[in-house]
């Protein structure tokens, strides 16, 4: 017969065990075990006269779901925190807690905290007035738990909302800074810097701004004397006079460059002239930008300098041009590729249904390896003009036109419907739209 050792620790095996004795064939089905678990085992043969030895250690992992996370409940603690606890889950070996401020999951910007320990998570700084939603998930070794029952929770005693849509601009030498007002706020500090990670500490150049209780919904304050030619960034803090501990975290950062100026054209190739790709081009002349995102810290924003004067199409390559040089379409957004007659199309989503020409939309569906096959045949028959990729510098000079704002459409900060196509957009079902459009 055969003696079957298992349990969850592989140091304690033979010592903290489960024991199957006495059996007669070569295997043994165990059950009942939690999903995810690791279980550790080891098997001995015997004889009526002596046991053999064991043999060695080995491990498998339970398949199959977590059960999902039960009693999940908030509780509200001083002066700003919100405490979410829900029933630990057998075979967890930690937690995911997704929140939001929007009550609607399929459209949820969330914010995840992740390899929670503990069966409860501790939300610091909530915002006063603020409704919020939370979802929790168990996590094993390699599954995971359906998602728990949704719980909401607000606070009164938390932190002042930070100032929402705060817009620089710009004259001579000032910035005229706005921001929506805050309910509540006693006065404002507002925060001047050259660097965008020394904002907010000592070094900065800090205003402070008494609330206005006249202006409405707008608050505004100019910053004079800027000096010319310098990128500024700029944030704004709500300010609560009996518990400053309750003060706003600062706004969105925005920046401003003084005396910048749109990029002129040097000189226009019309698709009418000498060369055999129909396409316009602008000359875009030397100079120097700020290259990089100043809304992002991740990037090396910095000021670049272009030395030489180019020549950029002012639209994206149409299927109609890229067929015109290689004889054939690649792009999958065609109207005989439409969603509607595409079985792999998500059926929860609502059909895609492209324009009957889209000669004149963007080429796309290729590859880097393919346009330098494009960019060669171009060169091949023409020998006045020299066509290539522009660089990184020379596409974000040409895309950024001289301003100094995150977006160089719209109101330079946001954007909204109409300056772009915004993917995912339940109402957007139309494919890609025309060259130009925007």
């Amino acid at each position: 017969s055969y003696t079957l050792y298992w349990g969850e620790n592989e140091n304690t095996l033979f010592f903290f065990f489960f024991i199957a004795k006495k059996i007669t064939t070569s295997f043994k089905q165990i059950k009942n075990l939690i999903p995810g678990t690791e279980i550790f085992y080891s098997v001995e043969a015997e004889n009526p006269k002596s046991s053999g030895i064991k043999s060695e250690i080995k491990s498998i992992i339970v398949l199959g779901a977590l059960k999902k996370p039960l009693n999940i409940k908030a509780e509200k603690l001083d002066p700003s925190g919100i405490k979410i606890s829900w029933d630990k889950v057998a075979g967890a070996e930690k937690y995911s807690l997704s929140w939001s401020k929007d009550p609607n999951p399929s459209t949820s910007d969330y914010i995840c905290e992740n390899n929670i320990k503990d069966n409860f998570w501790v939300h610091k700084n909530a915002v006063r007035n603020t409704t919020y939603y939370y979802d929790v998930i168990a996590e094993g070794k390699i599954s995971t738990s359906p998602v728990s029952e949704r719980v909401l929770s607000s606070t009164e005693k938390g932190l002042l909302p930070s100032p929402e849509n705060v817009l620089p601009k710009k004259t001579a030498n000032s910035v005229k800074l706005s921001w929506s007002s805050v309910d509540e706020a006693d006065r404002y500090i507002v925060y001047v810097s050259q660097k965008r990670e020394n904002l907010t500490n000592s070094l900065s150049l800090c205003q402070n701004f008494e609330r206005n209780p006249l202006a409405g919904e707008q608050q505004v304050f100019t910053i004079e004397n800027i000096e010319p030619g310098k990128m500024c960034f700029f944030c704004v803090k709500a300010i609560d006079e009996k518990n400053p501990l309750l003060s706003s975290n600062i706004s969105f950062i925005v920046s401003s460059y003084i005396n910048d100026a749109p990029i002129e054209p040097d000189e226009v190739i019309a698709s009418n002239s000498d060369f055999t790709f129909k396409a316009d081009f602008v000359c875009l002349p030397e100079g120097e930008f700020w290259m990089g995102s100043p809304q992002n810290k991740n990037e090396d924003f910095h000021k670049a300098v272009l030395t030489k004067s180019f020549y950029i199409m002012t639209k994206e390559v149409t299927q109609e041009q890229w067929e015109s040089i290689m004889g054939t379409n690649p792009s999958s957004c065609q109207y005989s590729s439409s969603s509607i007659f595409d079985p792999d199309y998500p059926p929860y989503l609502p059909p895609v249904v492209y324009p009957e020409n889209t000669k004149n939309c963007p080429v796309e569906n290729i590859c880097l390896s393919e346009i330098k096959n494009f960019i060669a045949k171009l060169n091949s028959t023409d020998s006045k003009y020299k066509f290539r990729l522009p660089t990184e510098a020379e596409w974000e000079y040409a895309a950024k036109a001289g301003t100094g704002t995150p977006y160089a459409i719209g109101n330079g900060y946001t954007l909204e419907k109409g300056d772009a196509r915004f993917s995912g957009s339940p109402s957007d079902t139309t494919g890609t739209s025309f060259t130009g459009s925007f």
